[in-house]
Formats: structure tokens, sequence, C-alpha cells
């Protein structure tokens, strides 16, 4: 499942987090934060705005991990956090 929210609803991501983990009880719950978020075959830019999207997808296995600023690379550069090393 993914879930993505426009900083507007900074202040509720707890509340939002376990009522998604209550009411859907997700296998893994991916999300992030932007000022645009799409849904509904539109894209709600700098408004409040959240979009919830699920899958079913047998014999797939996932393997979530968390990026920070921190881990990702600098143009020319091979991110360090999804295996690779990153340059001088």
């Amino acid at each position: 499942m993914f879930l993505f929210s426009s900083p507007h609803h900074r202040q509720h991501y707890q509340s939002i987090l376990h009522t998604i983990l209550r009411q859907l009880s997700p296998e893994h719950l991916l999300g992030c934060s932007s000022d645009g978020v799409f849904g509904d075959w539109h894209e709600a830019e700098q408004v409040p705005a959240l979009a919830l999207s699920g899958a079913v997808l047998p014999n797939v296995q996932i393997k979530p991990l968390r990026l920070t600023d921190s881990q990702f690379a600098r143009p020319g550069q091979q991110s360090a956090a999804v295996g690779g090393k990153t340059g001088d």
C-alpha cells in the first residue's frame, strides 16, 4: 500500500498512520509527502491532499526500505542506499 500526503497533514501523520494500519492492516505501508499529490486522474498541488493506493500482488515479495535526504546520491553518483557505492 502506498500513501502520498501533502505537508498540510503533517500534524496528523501519526493519526493517519494508525487509522490505516487499524482499518486496512496492510502487510506493507510505504509513504511520502509532497507538494503535489496525484489521485483520481488529477494532481492536487499545494492544497491539502491524501492519496492511498493498494494492490494485491500474488507471489511477489516486497522488501521496504527507508531513505532520508542524506542517503540520496549526488548527480553522477550511485546511491549507497540501493546497494551501490557513492563516488568521491
